[in-house]
């Protein structure tokens, strides 16, 4: 991996092709590892250097992962590379990422960038129609939390529960936002959740085959990441208990207990 000359992105909103997109001969992500600092574009010349940018966090944020594994393939197709050997290096990056195993089986029957850069349109599709629908839940005058980083670098182009956010500005109807300190590399968050808590995920993200969040597995990162000096553990994300879940809001709405019946036909086949 390359990484390109600094550059100063434009004073507006990031578009999906600031984050993540495809051009002939690579894949360019924007390097999430080094912001705010510096704004350095990385150059992924093959799949599994796509794989290596996301195993090391320079793209995370599962609909971006399976943005990222998409371009992966096609780039892989474009080269004529073994499809088999880069779909591989690419479901290792993140196993516990349902995305980007969602993305690479997209990606199967047709590797084109046409099909991967249509995964990508979706993608940013269904998290406006999720902002949508989420933004109505807030009342003017709205303070909110935000956990973990869900906007547009994790989502490849607008974000889940901070588009939310977005849309609800947008409509005048939040007064003030915080941001919480998260991980693994300082983004997941490490405060505790209570009611009301609304998750906000697209439906490529739903994982109709999980029964419990006791069967969720949870990645678990190098303690490096947290500390050099002491022993830590270092999982890479919580798993939120069902009953303190106010709403889950897909890009087909709202959605509420029992989230088996209220969610059925809402993931992404």
């Amino acid at each position: 991996m390359t990484a390109s000359s600094r550059h100063e992105l434009p004073r507006r909103p990031l578009e999906p092709e600031d984050v993540l997109r495809l051009e002939d001969d690579a894949v360019i992500v924007l390097d999430q590892r080094r912001l705010p600092d510096e704004v350095v574009d990385l150059r992924c010349g093959s799949a599994a250097e796509v794989a290596e940018a996301i195993r090391t966090l320079a793209v995370r944020g599962a609909p971006a992962i399976g943005v990222a594994a998409a371009y992966g393939m096609a780039l892989a197709a474009a080269r004529g590379d073994d499809l088999v050997a880069a779909e591989q290096a690419l479901a290792a990056a993140r196993p516990t990422a349902v995305n980007l195993a969602w993305a690479l089986e997209q990606m199967r029957d047709e590797p084109t960038a046409d099909r991967a850069r249509e995964i990508h349109h979706d993608e940013v599709e269904r998290c406006r129609r999720m902002a949508s629908h989420a933004a109505g839940l807030l009342a003017p005058g709205s303070r909110v939390l935000t956990h973990c980083n869900t906007g547009a670098l994790a989502t490849g182009g607008y974000g889940s529960a901070l588009g939310a956010i977005r849309a609800a500005v947008e409509q005048g109807v939040v007064e003030h936002v915080w941001v919480g300190e998260t991980r693994p590399l300082l983004q997941g968050a490490r405060l505790t959740a209570w009611e009301p808590f609304v998750v906000v995920a697209p439906g490529s993200t739903l994982d109709p085959a999980t029964p419990d969040g006791d069967s969720i597995p949870i990645e678990e990162r190098d303690p490096a990441e947290v500390s050099t000096r002491f022993p830590a553990r270092n999982p890479a994300f919580d798993v939120t208990p069902a009953e303190l879940i106010s709403a889950i809001v897909t890009e087909a709405g709202v959605h509420r207990a029992p989230y088996a019946e209220s969610l059925a036909g809402a993931a992404v086949a």
